[in-house]
């Protein structure tokens, strides 16, 4: 099972994007999505492919969740 990980769009380029995971920067594949994705988003990226974008309204939350599960593990 794979678990994907929020991160913030740094940069776009074409279809990928540099996205920074607490700390981490990655490379990711935007192209599967149907929406615009600028620097500032916030996305959840799986297998170095963003899978959603995370309402503005959602993102504090999102992040306490995954920070709340990676210190159980």
């Amino acid at each position: 099972m794979c678990l994907g990980f929020p991160g913030e769009v740094l940069r776009v380029d074409g279809e990928s994007a540099v996205v920074d995971c607490w700390g981490i920067q990655r490379i990711v594949q935007i192209e599967a999505l149907d929406e615009t994705i600028l620097p500032g988003d916030f996305v959840i990226a799986d297998d170095g492919i963003v899978v959603r974008r995370i309402p503005p309204d959602d993102v504090d939350r999102t992040v306490e969740l995954y920070e709340a599960v990676f210190a159980e593990a």
